[in-house]
């Protein structure tokens, strides 16, 4: 009995009852799982926001801080003419960059280091001293672009300089540069390409610049703390991938011929405002030459021309660019409107052929013809060309014939038909920027048409 008591005892000393507890105790116990809980409940939605939503990109950020990487450029492709002349090319260069952020820490240890940067880089490469030094104060940028298109022979010499003065956060890695061998020849149609190497002007350096430009490559580097490069950690090259060729419809020695003769003929009588040639082949639209003059040199396109009068040219302001854009820069065969005159006649007689209107043995007569208070003559001085068949007519290119075929005969709304259905209403689509719309009258009278 003594044992079975002294349990009972022990039992009834170490068992509570719940109204044992005092209630502020209770809830005391209640709110604080609570707060734990939402805390533990909190902490796990953060951690998942942390990792699923903002992982990548703090593992970017991460990555960033603990690599540094310098662009190389990717060589444009080359633009040939129709039997492989090459019209443009990108020809090897350097480009120059500093980390003012490690010319910056090792300043601190090395005082005058900066000095010593921006001294030396100035005396090889022509640049200002003052502009290098602003360029490693700069905090935004991991990397500042010295000078770039920069010679071999210039990049051989600062690499010779950062090794004898054991330079660091100053580096020499590959570039190109766009030149183009035949200088003026088929300016307007090949363009020129900015210091960035994208495509200006309108012409194909332009029109194909995604095809031209490739993909630039990369050298990447682990960095310390302090962007320095670390010793034991291996550099990481990523080629650049260089853009596709592009094969022109152009024949370059057309193309030259062309160009000489628009220039021969200009001189010879004085056409101030220039002029334009085009050569198609016939069977199949393609453009064998489109010459425009004035033009400018391909490898010099900011000169000054020949007809500006300016001591104080730059080539570069505001004004300047728009004297050349409105001057040597412009394609007229593309941009500018022309009144076809004549050359129109063969578009009036396919019409009347067309349409059963007349034949090829029709008589007409060259007299002059009066409209709308208008009197047209033939173009001849020393009289008109009188009777004779149409064919004779469009041989002499008798205005008067034609005028009267196309308002007695035609009509207007056959005509504009016609006009319609040849194309002349809508662009050639060629593929080359700017090119300009047709005029016509949106109400034409007789006169007009005439």
């Amino acid at each position: 009995m003594e044992k079975k008591e002294l349990k009972r005892k022990i039992k009834e000393t170490f068992t509570y009852k719940s109204e044992d507890v005092h209630p502020g105790t209770r809830w005391k116990t209640y709110l604080l799982c609570i707060v734990l809980l939402t805390v533990l409940c909190a902490l796990l939605v953060r951690f998942a926001y942390l990792q699923i939503i903002k992982g990548e990109e703090y593992q970017e950020k991460a990555y960033q801080q603990q690599n540094s990487w310098r662009t190389i450029s990717a060589d444009r492709g080359t633009i040939t003419d129709r039997n492989g002349n090459v019209l443009a090319v990108s020809i090897a260069a350097n480009i120059v960059t500093i980390d003012p952020y490690v010319i910056r820490n090792t300043d601190k240890n090395n005082p005058g280091y900066k000095e010593k940067v921006a001294g030396g880089l100035s005396s090889i490469l022509d640049v200002e001293y003052d502009e290098i030094l602003e360029m490693i104060s700069a905090k935004k940028s991991r990397y500042k672009v010295v000078a770039e298109k920069v010679d071999i022979s210039v990049g051989d010499e600062v690499e010779k300089w950062i090794k004898d003065k054991k330079i660091k956060g100053v580096y020499v890695d590959e570039d190109s540069v766009r030149y183009y061998p035949n200088g003026r020849l088929a300016s307007h149609l090949i363009g020129i390409t900015g210091k960035d190497d994208q495509g200006l002007l309108g012409g194909i350096e332009s029109t194909f610049d995604k095809y031209l430009s490739g993909t630039p490559g990369r050298i990447i580097t682990a960095v310390d703390v302090y962007g320095n490069e670390l010793p034991y950690d291996e550099v990481t090259r990523l080629d650049p991938v260089n853009g596709y060729d592009v094969v022109m419809t152009i024949d370059a020695t057309i193309q030259k011929m062309v160009e000489e003769e628009l220039k021969n003929a200009i001189d010879t009588y004085g056409a101030q405002r220039g002029g334009t040639i085009v050569v198609m082949k016939p069977e199949t639209a393609e453009i064998l030459a489109m010459a425009s003059y004035p033009d400018y040199d391909l490898n010099d396109p900011y000169a000054k021309p020949d007809s500006i009068q300016d001591d104080n040219w730059n080539g570069h302001t505001t004004q300047d660019v728009q004297t050349l854009y409105a001057t040597v820069w412009r394609n007229k065969a593309l941009v500018d409107t022309y009144e076809p005159g004549s050359t129109f006649k063969s578009i009036t007689s396919a019409i009347g052929l067309e349409e059963n209107l007349i034949t090829a043995t029709s008589p007409v007569s060259d007299a002059p013809y009066s409209l709308a208070g208008w009197t047209i003559h033939c173009w001849r001085k020393n009289g008109d060309h009188g009777n004779e068949t149409f064919e004779e007519a469009v041989k002499n290119s008798c205005n008067p014939v034609f005028s009267k075929l196309a308002v007695e005969k035609i009509g207007i709304p056959c005509y504009y038909r016609y006009i319609k259905a040849f194309g002349f209403n809508d662009k050639t689509g060629i593929e080359l920027e700017g090119e300009a719309g047709s005029i016509f009258h949106s109400n034409p009278t007789d006169i007009d048409l005439a």
